[in-house]
């Protein structure tokens, strides 16, 4: 289970962006937060978000994929 201080961080930082952001650039900021953190990451995101795990996978292999990113 993803640490408390790290899900209050996560929200904190979430709360700043996420009005400015469309889905795709949540989502993929989801993703780097998730891919940041390392082992666990997906499940303190979401947790921390509201953002499902599925979209978060999403916006991983968006950001992993070699081609370059879609604007959709």
């Amino acid at each position: 289970m993803p640490d408390a201080e790290l899900i209050r961080t996560i929200h904190t930082k979430f709360i700043v962006v996420l009005t400015k952001l469309n889905e795709r650039g949540t989502r993929r900021r989801a993703a780097a937060e998730a891919m940041a953190i390392g082992r666990g990451g997906i499940s303190a995101v979401s947790k921390a978000t509201g953002l499902s795990r599925v979209t978060i996978r999403k916006g991983i292999v968006e950001l992993s994929s070699d081609s370059p990113l879609p604007d959709r």
